[in-house]
């Protein structure tokens, strides 16, 4: 029954960052935590209304979680990427075939970047086409300079040409893209936590605050005029994050 809840698209998240958990399983540990937070906020603080705000952090929680996770799996393989192609064109230059040139990757390199080429690897052991696996592996990474790298990987394959020659072209333009990166995320890092930490204050402090006097806050969820403010603070929540963002935001 459980199954019929997931999504294919929380089971990308999922394989992304790397949980050795399936969508049912997910939904379980989520659920769970809510019915435990919301029990304990009862009990601690003896109305219901607060257990209730305890649940939606406990709710909000493993989400974020998962996208902290997965955002750095994607720095860490992002930083690692030129190193796996250096490897990759090594290897085929000394005469190993791509997979088996991925295969030593997977030995000599370290975490994410060797268990995402893994996966690759054992599709193919199952029978999936290389090109077929390294477009999969470019669809959970989601990373801009993989695409540009499996892109020129399947041209290859389709029209011929030195792999090693290609593999080292490629390499380094990443290499210039991901300094170029990393300059801009050194120079955004301020912006870019600012944003997160406007945004998730109102929401944990409204939290506390019904957790602490429930009777207090809970008026300001009654239908009336007073319903305005947090309509309206939420909106403008949501409207001041997507902001911030899209100010900080630039395409390397």
């Amino acid at each position: 029954m459980l199954s019929g809840l997931g999504s294919e698209n929380l089971s990308l998240q999922l394989a992304r960052s790397n949980w050795r958990l399936t969508v049912p399983e997910y939904f379980m540990v989520r659920l769970g935590l809510m019915a435990a937070s919301l029990l304990l906020g009862w009990v601690i603080f003896g109305s219901p209304l607060s257990g209730m705000a305890l649940a939606l952090v406990a709710y909000m929680v493993p989400g974020i979680l998962l996208q902290r996770n997965i955002s750095r799996r994607q720095i860490a393989f992002a930083k690692q990427l030129s190193d796996v192609l250096s490897l990759l064109a090594g290897g085929v230059r000394a005469g190993y075939s791509l997979l088996q040139a991925i295969e030593v990757v997977v030995r000599e390199i370290k975490p994410p970047a060797s268990d995402e080429l893994a996966r690759v690897v054992k599709e193919v052991g199952l029978g999936v086409r290389l090109p077929e696996a390294l477009r999969n592996l470019a669809a959970r990474v989601q990373n801009a300079d993989l695409d540009l790298a499996v892109t020129a990987i399947d041209i290859q394959y389709q029209v011929g040409g030195n792999m090693a020659v290609m593999l080292a072209t490629v390499t380094e333009t990443i290499r210039e893209r991901v300094r170029l990166f990393g300059e801009v995320r050194v120079i955004t890092t301020q912006s870019r936590y600012t944003s997160y930490l406007l945004t998730a204050l109102p929401v944990f402090i409204a939290a506390l605050m019904f957790m602490i006097n429930p009777t207090y806050m809970s008026r300001l969820f009654e239908p009336g005029p007073l319903l305005c403010i947090p309509i309206g603070a939420g909106v403008g929540i949501i409207l001041g994050h997507f902001a911030i963002q899209r100010i900080i935001r630039l395409e390397v």
